[in-house]
C-alpha cells in the first residue's frame, strides 16, 4: 500500500499567526460592510424625510376635508335641533347643567302637580247611557287608559341621559391627555344622576303609595306593575294588596316572576314579604363602572407621528453607537495598560534574574530538553481573544441591542396600565378585563306605603304623614337554606360569546374594610355630610376661601412701572381686582368709594329736606283743617272724610324739625351713658384680646414687582419704615387730598404703592395669642393665675377722609372711643381693680379648663379625619354558585342579598383576529369598501362610504347550523337599516352595547392570551398607525388581506397580503408587503430552523431584488399602479380614504391578527 503523505509540520506560533491573520480578515471585511450599512442607512434617512413631507401633506389634505364636513354636520344639526326645539345644554359648563336640572324638576314636579287621579272620573254605570258619543268611564276602561304612569317621569330621564352621554363624550373628544373631568362638571354630573334616581324613586312612591289604582289585581290578596322601555328601563312591584291576610301570608307567595326584566326571584321562607314592596329594575344606562376605581387607566402619551419618531430614533441610535464605541475604547485601554504591565513584569524578572543565568553554562541545561524522548513538547495556551483597535472610522453593529432596548422602553411606559398597577383584590372585577354588558338589574325591597281609604266610590282621602319617603328594608342570608336562587334570561340584545360573570355592586360603607374600622369612625363616615353641614353653620367654621387656595401657587411677577404712565400691556382691571383690592387696610377708602358715599349722602340730605318740606306743608293743612272745623257750618260736616294716618304720614321721629330735636338730644344722652359704662371695661388689656379660633385667612395673592418687593414681610426694611411712615404723615395731611384728581400724586411707581399699603395692613394687624407648645401645656396651665395683669390700655381710632368731609379729618385729631374726659377714669378705678381681681381668678380657671379640651377636642379632629376611598366596587363574594345553559340563555345563581347586579363578560374574546380583508364593495361607482374582520366566534362587516359606517354582523355557530339546513345562509342584516350610517364613535358605542368589543385599548394586549412581552406584537405604534392609513388611501384601487407570517414576525416589522384589483380583469396573485419603520418594499418570506426549534426565524428577500427606496406604503404602493387604478385613485372621495384610515387604526389589524 502506498503511503500516507504526510501533512508539514505546523509550528504553535505559526498557527497562532494564521489565526491572528484570519481574525484582522473577518474583521476587515465586517468594517467595509458596516461601513456600506452605514452609508445606505444614511442615504435613505436624507431620502426618508423628503418621502414623508410627500405622504403627511396627503394626509393633511384628507383631514380637513374630515374636518370641514364634521363642522358642516355640527351646524347642521344645531340648526336642526335650534328649529326644532331641541337645544341642549353645554357638557362643559356646569351653570348651563344645573339649569337644564331646574327645569326637568320643575317640569315633573308640575306634572306631579296637575295630575288628578283617574278614579275621581270612575263611573261605573257609564256604559248604561243612551248617548253612542259618550265614552266609557269604568274603573277597568280608565285604566287602560292611564296605566302608562311612566310617562310622567321618562321624558326628563331620557334628556338626563342624553346630556350625561354629551358630557363623557366631550370629556373622551379632548384626547387621552385631557380626559380628566373638571370637578364642578363631575359634581353635576352626579347632581343628575341623583335626580334620575329620584325620579324612579318616586315613580316608586307613586305606584307604591296607591296599589289599588295603579297597580293589577293578579288574586285578592296580591297585585303587581309593568313598565317597560327596552332602550330605557323596565320595572316591576310586586304587593299584597291591603287587605287581610291569612296566618299563612308567607307561604301565597313562593316565586316572583318579573316578566319585564326576563327575571324569576325564589323566594326563601326567611324573606318575609308582609307590609312588603318588592321592586326589579333593569336599566340600560351602567352608572356605577365608572366610579370603580379599575375602571380607568392613567393617560399616556399620545402616538407620535412617524417623522419625529424616526428623528428620536436616528439620535437615540447615535447615542447607542457612541456609548458602544467608548465602551469599545476602554476595553481596548484597559487590554493595552494590562500588556503594558506585564510587559514590564517581564522585564523586571528579567533584569532580577540576568547575573544568575550567565553564570550557568549551556550544557547543563540541553541534557533536560531531550530527557523525555517520546513525549511533545507542552502546546502554549490559546491567547485571549485581542480587542479592536478604536478609530474615528470603526462602525459597529447596533441593531440588535437598540431593538431590545427600543422594546424595553414600550413596555415600561405601559407598565403603569398595566393589571400589577391597577388596584386588584380577589373577589373583585377588573374593569380593564372584563365589561358589564346588558345594563344592571336593582332588586330591592320597602316598606309598604300607606294606602288612601275609600268611604264612597266618588271620593277619596288619605292621611299621609308629611315627608313620607320610601324606605329600604334589608335583607341578608345567614344560612344555607336562607339564599336567594334568581333566574335570568339573559338580555337578546347582547351577544354572549362566553358565560358571563355575576357580580354585586358594594358600596364601600359595606366592604371588609369599612367593617374593621372602629365604630366611631363608621359613624363618622356614615354622618359625615350631615357633620359637614352643620359645620358650615358654626361661627368661625365657614367654608376656606377660594383665594386662600391661590395663596399656595407661585406668585405673580409684575415689572415694576410709572404711575404716572401705566403700560399698555398692564391688565389693570385684573391687577385691582386680584392685588390691590385685598390690599387695601379696612380704615381707608379710595376715591370711587368717596364718590359713591358723598353721592348717598346728598341723595339721603335731599329726601330727608323734601319729607321736611311736606311735613311743613301737612302741618299747614291740618292747622287750616281745623280751623276750617271751627269755622264751619255743622251741615258739612257729614258729608267729609276724616284724615286718617296714611293721608298724614308722620313716619318715624326724625322727619319733624321737632321730633328731630328731640331724638337728637335723647341720642346724646344715650351716647355719654353708654360712654360711661364702656370706661369701666378695659378696651385693649393684652391678656384680654379677641382669642380667635384661628387668625383670618389673608385675601392677597403673593406678588413679585421686579426686585425691591417679593410680597413678604421682610421686604419692609428699616428705611423703608421711613420711607413710608413720611409717605403716611403726607396723606394724612389737610393739604393731601385735594379735590382735582388729576393733581393727586402720592406715590410715582407702583411698587412703592404697594410697599404702603403693605405698611398700613400692618399697623392694623390685630395681635393673635401664640400657639402653645404641646409640651409646654402643662407648664402654662399652672402659671396662667401667676400670670400679671398688664395695665389696661385705650385704643384710639384715626378716621381719615378727604376735604369735603371736615367732621372726619380735622386736623389729624384723635379721640377716644368714649370720648369723655380723662376725669371720669380716675372715679371708677376702684370699681375696675374690683372687678379684675374677680376676673382674674375666673379667667384663670377657665383657661385651665379649656386647654385639656381643646388639646382633646384636637386628637378627636386628627382622629375622625375622612379616609379616601372609592365609592363601590363590582363584587362576586356575594355570589355563593351560578349555571348557565347556552341554548336557553339562561344563568341562574344563588346569592345572599339584594342590591345592584350586573353581568361582566370578557372584552376580548374575539381578538386576536383570526383574519381579515379590505377591498371595494361592488363597482368602483359604489364607492364603498368592506372591510371583513373573523374571530373565533363571529363574522362582521364594515361597510365604509363617505357618510360614515355600516355593519353586518353574524355569529359563526348560528351560521354553520343554518348552512346544515339551507344551501346558501341569508345574508345578515345591514345595520343601521335604511339609508342611515354610523360615526366612528356612534359605532364603537353600538358594538359594546351588544357585547362586541373589536377596539383594542392601549392595555389590551395584557388580557389577550399570549400577546404578553410576545416578540409579535403590538407593533410600533407610529409605524402602524402611519401605514394604516396609507392602506386606506388604496381602498378602492387595491385587496389586502392578512399574512400569516405576521404574527411570527418581530414588532418592528409587519407582513400584510396585497393585490391591485382593475376592473374588468382577472384578480392577480397576492403579494407580499413588509412594513418597517424605516421603509416598505416587496418580498418573498422565508422559514428558518432555530437551533432549539422552539422559536421561528423568517427570512425576507425582496422580490423583485432591484426595487427603488419607499419610506412607507404609499410611495411603495403608488409607484407600482397601472394606468386604470391611477385613474381610480384620483376620483377617490377624501372622506372615504379618511373613514377607511380612522377605521383601520381603530382596529389595530397590524398589532391583532
Amino acid at each position: 500500500m502506498p503511503k500516507k503523505a504526510k501533512s508539514p509540520k505546523v509550528s504553535p506560533e505559526e498557527l497562532l499567526e494564521a489565526l491572528r491573520q484570519a481574525e484582522e480578515e473577518r474583521y476587515a471585511e465586517e468594517q467595509a460592510r458596516l461601513h456600506g450599512k452605514v452609508a445606505l442607512e444614511l442615504k435613505e434617512y436624507n431620502q426618508r424625510r423628503m418621502l414623508l413631507v410627500e405622504t403627511v401633506k396627503f394626509f393633511r389634505r384628507l383631514e380637513k376635508a374630515a374636518l370641514d364636513h364634521e363642522r358642516q354636520q355640527a351646524e347642521r344639526k344645531e340648526w336642526t335641533d335650534f328649529l326644532a326645539c331641541r337645544t341642549a345644554p353645554d357638557p362643559a359648563s356646569p351653570p348651563l347643567l344645573r339649569e337644564a336640572l331646574y327645569r326637568w324638576r320643575f317640569q315633573q314636579e308640575a306634572l306631579e302637580k296637575s295630575s288628578v287621579s283617574w278614579t275621581l272620573a270612575a263611573d261605573e254605570r257609564s256604559p248604561l247611557t243612551q248617548d253612542p258619543s259618550r265614552k266609557r268611564t269604568t274603573r277597568k276602561d280608565l285604566r287602560e287608559v292611564f296605566r302608562n304612569i311612566g310617562g310622567l317621569y321618562l321624558p326628563a330621564v331620557r334628556e338626563a341621559l342624553a346630556v350625561l352621554a354629551s358630557i363623557q363624550d366631550s370629556v373622551q373628544g379632548k384626547g387621552p391627555r385631557h380626559q380628566t373631568m373638571p370637578a364642578e362638571v363631575a359634581l353635576a354630573r352626579d347632581e343628575i344622576r341623583k335626580f334620575i334616581s329620584d325620579s324612579l324613586d318616586r315613580m316608586t312612591f307613586r305606584i307604591g303609595s296607591n296599589i289599588g289604582r295603579d297597580m293589577e289585581t293578579l288574586d285578592p290578596v296580591m297585585s303587581d306593575f309593568h313598565f317597560q322601555e327596552d332602550d330605557v328601563l323596565s320595572m316591576y312591584l310586586w304587593s299584597f294588596r291591603p287587605v287581610p291576610l291569612a296566618p299563612d301570608y308567607n307561604q301565597l307567595m313562593k316565586v316572583i316572576d318579573m316578566v319585564p326584566l326576563s327575571l324569576v326571584l325564589h323566594r326563601p321562607p326567611a324573606l318575609d314579604l308582609k307590609d312588603c314592596l318588592i321592586r326589579g329594575m333593569w336599566l340600560e344606562f351602567d352608572h356605577h363602572s365608572n366610579m370603580d376605581p379599575t375602571h380607568t387607566i392613567p393617560a399616556l402619551e399620545p402616538t407620535a407621528e412617524l417623522i419625529p419618531a424616526q428623528e428620536a430614533e436616528w439620535n437615540e441610535r447615535q447615542e447607542v453607537k457612541r456609548k458602544r464605541l467608548t465602551a469599545l475604547r476602554k476595553l481596548r485601554a484597559d487590554y493595552d495598560a494590562e500588556q503594558c504591565r506585564k510587559q514590564a513584569e517581564a522585564e523586571a524578572l528579567e533584569a532580577q534574574k540576568g547575573g544568575k543565568d550567565t553564570k550557568k553554562p549551556a550544557a547543563a541545561t540541553a541534557p533536560k530538553a531531550g530527557s523525555k524522548k517520546g513525549k511533545s513538547p507542552k502546546q502554549p495556551p490559546v491567547p485571549e481573544p485581542e480587542p479592536a483597535v478604536i478609530t474615528d472610522e470603526t462602525e459597529v453593529d447596533i441593531d440588535a441591542e437598540f431593538e431590545q432596548q427600543e422594546a424595553d422602553r414600550f413596555w415600561d411606559t405601559l407598565a403603569s396600565v398595566s393589571p400589577k398597577a391597577r388596584p386588584l383584590r380577589p373577589g373583585y372585577i377588573n374593569l380593564r378585563e372584563y365589561a358589564i354588558v346588558g345594563g344592571v338589574f336593582k332588586l330591592a325591597r320597602f316598606d309598604r306605603l300607606p294606602q288612601p281609604m275609600e268611604p264612597r266610590p266618588d271620593f277619596i282621602y288619605t292621611n299621609v304623614p308629611d315627608g313620607l319617603q320610601l324606605t329600604e328594608k334589608a335583607y341578608r342570608a345567614l344560612e344555607p337554606e336562607e339564599l336567594i336562587k334568581i333566574e335570568l334570561q339573559l338580555p337578546a340584545h347582547c351577544h354572549w360569546w362566553e358565560e358571563p360573570t355575576v357580580c354585586w355592586w358594594e358600596r364601600w360603607e359595606e366592604g371588609e374594610q369599612f367593617i374593621q374600622l372602629a365604630p366611631e369612625v363608621q359613624q363618622f363616615h356614615l354622618q359625615y355630610d350631615e357633620i359637614e353641614a352643620h359645620k358650615a353653620t358654626l361661627l368661625f367654621a365657614a367654608p376656606e376661601h377660594r383665594l386662600s387656595r391661590a395663596l399656595a401657587g407661585e406668585p405673580k411677577v409684575v415689572r415694576d412701572f410709572s404711575l404716572m404712565d401705566i403700560p399698555v400691556e398692564v391688565r389693570l382691571h385684573y391687577l385691582i381686582r386680584d392685588h390691590l383690592l385685598p390690599r387695601v387696610p379696612e380704615g381707608y377708602r379710595f376715591r370711587a368709594e368717596l364718590n359713591r358715599l358723598y353721592a348717598l349722602l346728598t341723595e339721603r340730605t335731599a329726601r330727608r329736606k323734601a319729607r321736611e318740606r311736606e311735613q311743613l306743608a301737612r302741618d299747614g293743612l291740618v292747622r287750616k283743617y281745623e280751623q276750617f272745623l271751627t269755622d264751619g257750618q255743622d251741615a258739612g260736616l257729614s258729608e267729609m272724610r276724616l284724615p286718617i294716618d296714611s293721608d298724614i304720614d308722620s313716619g318715624d321721629g326724625t322727619d319733624g324739625t321737632d321730633d328731630t330735636e328731640e331724638q337728637d338730644g335723647t341720642d346724646a344722652l344715650l351716647a355719654q351713658e353708654m360712654d360711661e359704662k364702656l370706661q369701666q371695661f378695659s378696651l385693649a388689656a393684652a391678656d384680654e384680646t379677641a382669642h380667635y379660633l384661628h387668625p383670618p385667612v389673608p385675601l392677597c395673592q403673593p406678588l413679585v414687582v421686579g426686585d425691591r418687593y417679593d410680597g413678604s414681610e421682610a421686604a419692609i426694611t428699616a428705611e423703608l419704615m421711613q420711607e413710608m411712615e413720611a409717605l403716611v404723615r403726607r396723606m394724612e395731611s389737610t393739604d393731601a387730598m385735594l379735590d382735582n384728581d388729576a393733581t393727586e400724586r402720592l406715590c410715582k411707581l407702583f411698587s412703592t404703592f404697594l410697599l404702603l399699603l403693605e405698611h398700613l395692613r400692618e399697623k392694623e394687624k390685630p395681635n393673635f395669642p401664640p400657639v402653645p407648645v404641646p409640651g409646654e401645656e402643662a407648664e402654662a396651665a399652672d402659671d396662667v393665675s401667676a400670670m400679671v395683669q398688664p395695665k389696661p390700655r385705650r385704643r384710639w381710632l384715626e378716621i381719615r377722609t378727604t376735604k369735603k368731609y371736615p367732621l372726619g379729618l380735622g386736623a389729624g385729631r384723635t379721640r377716644t372711643l368714649s370720648g369723655v374726659s380723662e376725669a371720669s377714669l380716675a372715679q371708677d378705678e376702684k370699681k375696675k381693680r374690683k372687678r379684675r381681681k374677680s376676673a382674674g381668678s375666673v379667667t384663670a380657671q377657665r383657661d385651665s379648663m379649656a386647654l385639656p379640651d381643646a388639646q382633646q377636642g384636637q386628637e378627636e379632629r386628627e382622629a375622625m379625619s375622612l379616609i379616601e376611598h372609592e365609592p363601590g366596587r363590582w363584587a362576586t363574594m356575594p355570589i355563593r354558585n351560578q349555571s348557565y345553559d347556552p341554548e336557553r340563555r339562561l344563568l341562574t345563581f344563588t346569592t345572599d342579598r339584594l342590591g345592584v347586579y350586573g353581568l361582566a363578560a370578557r372584552k376580548y374574546c374575539n381578538i386576536p383576529f383570526v383574519h381579515w380583508d379590505m377591498r371595494r364593495h361592488g363597482r368602483i361607482a359604489n364607492l364603498t369598501t368592506a372591510v371583513t374582520l373573523s374571530s373565533k366566534s363571529l363574522q362582521i362587516v364594515f361597510y365604509v362610504t363617505a357618510q360614515g359606517y355600516r355593519l353586518a354582523l353574524q355569529e359563526h355557530a348560528k351560521k354553520q347550523t343554518k348552512k346544515l339546513f339551507l344551501e346558501e345562509a341569508p345574508a345578515p342584516e345591514v345595520l343601521p337599516p335604511g339609508d342611515g350610517t354610523f360615526t366612528l364613535e356612534e359605532l364603537e358605542k353600538f358594538l359594546q352595547r351588544m357585547n362586541v368589543h373589536l377596539f383594542p385599548q392601549v392595555d389590551t394586549c395584557f388580557y389577550v392570551p399570549g400577546m404578553e412581552r410576545a416578540a409579535a406584537s403590538p407593533k410600533h405604534p407610529s409605524m402602524e398607525s402611519h401605514n394604516l392609513r396609507c392602506l386606506g388611501v388604496f381602498c378602492l384601487t387595491h385587496n389586502f388581506q392578512s399574512c400569516l407570517w405576521n404574527r411570527y414576525a418581530n414588532r418592528r416589522t409587519a407582513l400584510v397580503l396585497g393585490r391591485e384589483l382593475i376592473e374588468g380583469r382577472n384578480e392577480p396573485e397576492f403579494g407580499t408587503v413588509m412594513i418597517t419603520p424605516l421603509k416598505s418594499q416587496f418580498v418573498e418570506v422565508e422559514e428558518l430552523c432555530s437551533d432549539a426549534l422552539e422559536q421561528i426565524l423568517l427570512a425576507y428577500h425582496p422580490r423583485p431584488e432591484e426595487q427603488s427606496y419607499n419610506a412607507d406604503c404609499y410611495g411603495l404602493l403608488k409607484d407600482s399602479l397601472e394606468e386604470p387604478s391611477r385613474k381610480v385613485l384620483a376620483k377617490t372621495p377624501a372622506l372615504l380614504q379618511w373613514n377607511v384610515g380612522q377605521l383601520l387604526q381603530k382596529l389595530q389589524l397590524l398589532s391583532y391578527s
